[in-house]
């Protein structure tokens, strides 16, 4: 895993909501713009706003997923395109689960923002590369560093992640340098980014006032 985690359910069962495919809850929401209501050859937009908290790890993988699926079942309720939209603040967690998240966003056209006061650090900028639009706030505080298992041989072990990340990284930002750029810092030290840094890794992102 990457950075320590911040409080958040521990299970997957715990992440797994139980609201219908219409309903709020405390880890989506769902919202239609209805400005072109009266245009009948225009159906208003709407954003499934996904609250990505916490550890990044499986729970919160099959959060999204289920996530994703109760999508699906409001576009067929709806007869409306319903994009999705994760409004991240994370500490870090598990490579390999935020990779796949990230693998996620990309595969559904994803937006990402990590918005005032919130955090995205460590494994979570793994989420952020695989979004296909990224915004960050301007006190919000987006960081890398090494990788850290927190056990003997941890050297070797993340050395040989360091391979699947690139990879990862070569799909979604086109490059490695960001990869790079995490093993050059220690486990114990965080650098932070601002959008231009991030640019500068293949990661664009827009960034909010």
């Amino acid at each position: 895993m990457f950075a320590p985690p911040c409080s958040a359910p521990g299970s997957a069962s715990e992440a797994r909501p139980h609201a219908s495919a219409l309903s709020p809850s405390r880890w989506w929401k769902l919202a239609c713009d209805e400005t072109d209501r009266r245009n009948a050859t225009r159906r208003p937009a709407c954003v499934l706003t996904v609250q990505l908290r916490g550890k990044i790890d499986h729970s919160r993988l099959v959060l999204l997923e289920h996530a994703l699926e109760r999508r699906n079942a409001a576009r067929r309720a709806l007869g409306r395109d319903i994009t999705i939209h994760v409004d991240v603040d994370s500490a870090g967690g598990e490579v390999f689960a935020a990779m796949e998240i990230g693998r996620l966003l990309r595969r559904d056209q994803a937006s990402i923002s990590v918005g005032h006061g919130n955090a995205c650090i460590s494994a979570c900028v793994l989420v952020l590369m695989g979004a296909t639009a990224r915004s960050v706030a301007a006190d919000a505080r987006v960081g890398i560093h090494r990788p850290s298992l927190g056990k003997s041989g941890e050297h070797d072990l993340v050395d040989a992640m360091s391979e699947p990340i690139a990879v990862y990284a070569q799909q979604t930002t086109g490059s490695r340098k960001i990869v790079d750029a995490m093993l050059s810092i220690p486990s114990h030290r965080v650098r932070f980014l601002t959008p231009a840094d991030l640019a500068t890794y293949g990661i664009v992102a827009t960034e909010k006032r």
